[in-house]
């Protein structure tokens, strides 16, 4: 009888279990908040307007008759690539303690985070070539933690936004007549995009670092969105050293100094290892990053 439950729990009822896996599925469904949606719409537009400048002054460079947009200043651009990573530093935080107030929903920072994201890899695009001046390596690392996010809706938009920089597709289609290779550093961001072993039940897996689990499809396509780029890149690391050579000794030891380092796909390596290395996944470089003992940093 009831003398028997002496424990204090209580056995949910059939009515009041369907009530609460309801209510379980309502807030996984839950969207982002009002003000969530404007932070994100607002971060759209910050960085369309840096985009649109720049390429329209790219296009009408050579036309004196054409009408001329006032490009950002340098102070600009790196703010607002400060102010993207910082949203992504702080798990999807606002920088504006107003703003915050209204957005601490587990939705709405992942939200922030996956405009953060994908708008900061947007202001990498190669036509822009803003990337070498702003883009930090620390502020790298930053944007590279988002491709192994907990969230699904954020691992999933990064990965689709990093195949097309590979593909110089969507927003990273070209704007002049050749498409231009992304950055090495970026090339080597393929190496978090892989799958856990639980395919697409939206479980968690150490084999990503406990990234949210987006399925083989997505994670497929980077790689080979990848491997297409690689291949891109060293048919024109062959024909660039090929002219070098044609063109006589000091430019063929201008390639071997500069444009090799930034041409040839092997010298993405370096820089996977590195991310690799530095993940907190890693235990030893967690410990070391997180002040262990001196023991453990040498």
């Amino acid at each position: 009888g009831d003398s028997d439950r002496d424990d204090g729990s209580e056995e949910l009822s059939p009515t009041k279990k369907s009530r609460s896996s309801a209510k379980s599925k309502k807030s996984k469904g839950k969207k982002a908040s009002i003000h969530c949606q404007m932070l994100c719409g607002a971060i759209e537009v910050l960085v369309c307007h840096i985009r649109s400048t720049i390429v329209h002054g790219q296009r009408t460079s050579s036309d004196s008759k054409a009408y001329k947009l006032k490009p950002p200043s340098s102070e600009h651009i790196k703010e607002v690539f400060t102010t993207l990573a910082h949203i992504l530093e702080e798990g999807g935080v606002p920088p504006s303690s107003v703003n915050g107030r209204y957005c601490e929903t587990v939705q709405d920072k992942a939200e922030l985070r996956r405009a953060a994201s994908v708008n900061l890899l947007r202001l990498c695009d190669a036509n822009l070539k803003l990337e070498g001046t702003y883009l930090t390596p620390r502020t790298w690392h930053i944007l590279s933690s988002s491709l192994v996010d907990s969230d699904k809706s954020v691992r999933s938009s990064i990965m689709e936004e990093l195949a097309s920089m590979y593909t110089s597709s969507g927003k990273f289609r070209s704007v002049g007549s050749a498409p231009l290779a992304p950055s090495l550093r970026f090339v080597s961001l393929v190496t978090l995009c892989a799958d856990g072993d639980h395919g697409t039940t939206g479980a968690h897996s150490a084999a990503n670092g406990n990234a949210a689990n987006v399925g083989q499809r997505l994670s497929n396509r980077a790689k080979s969105s990848a491997s297409q780029c690689i291949r891109n890149l060293r048919t024109t690391c062959q024909t660039a050293r090929a002219q070098c050579r044609n063109e006589g000794r000091s430019s063929e030891r201008k390639f071997e100094t500069q444009w090799k380092r930034r041409l040839m796909p092997e010298y993405c390596v370096p820089y996977a290892l590195h991310l690799l290395a530095f993940r907190q996944e890693t235990a030893s470089v967690a410990g070391a990053l997180g002040g262990g003992d001196e023991s453990d940093k040498n």
